[in-house]
């Protein structure tokens, strides 16, 4: 029944938008009760997290694998997951922002990859290690700071409807540049 509730929610928000499927109605082509339909998902957000979460499921991990500069595997991962946002409803891809802002599931990117903390610790720890980034760096705090860099771009997008993924992208692009490139071993 979830499955039915999901394929027709897909279908009605890609052909109607986001803000103009109607709950009803998608109850109603999914033969299944409107209340029933609330069991399942007690709002029109949390339908869209399922949504959201299941298109994720279907994915390859975002980024590139096997990158050694650490800027370029960030900015990998950034894209990605700016890219999978591109592909939702920005109306929906709000309701969403605000069903997590109210403390249901975290954070945005964690919807777009929620491996995405792990995965830039990794790459900065293991950019430390052979030597490419300073002896010295706080690996942890710098993939804190990334990954709030990404949240932003994520937010921006979001929010922005005259913001392209190009721009997101290259916004992102710049700001992880910036923090990186000063502990790239041999910078000032």
């Amino acid at each position: 029944m979830r499955a039915d509730i999901l394929a027709v929610a897909a279908r009605r928000i890609g052909s109607e938008g986001y803000r103009n499927a109607n709950m009803r109605d998608i109850a109603a082509e999914a033969e299944v009760a409107y209340q029933t339909l609330y069991n399942y998902f007690p709002s029109k957000a949390r339908l869209g997290l399922a949504l959201i979460a299941e298109d994720l499921a279907g994915q390859p991990a975002p980024g590139p694998h096997g990158v050694d500069d650490p800027v370029a595997a960030t900015e990998g991962l950034a894209r990605s997951g700016l890219a999978f946002i591109d592909r939702h409803d920005r109306e929906m891809w709000r309701e969403v922002v605000a069903e997590t802002v109210r403390g249901v599931d975290g954070s945005v990117a964690g919807h777009v990859d929620p491996t995405v903390g792990e995965r830039v610790r990794a790459l900065l720890e293991g950019a430390r290690q052979r030597g490419d980034l300073d002896a010295y760096l706080d690996t942890e705090t710098m993939a804190q700071v990334i990954e709030s860099l990404i949240e932003s771009a994520f937010l921006g997008l979001i929010i922005d409807d005259g913001q392209d993924l190009q721009e997101a992208s290259e916004n992102v692009a710049r700001r992880i540049a910036l923090v990186v490139d000063p502990h790239r071993r041999g910078t000032a």
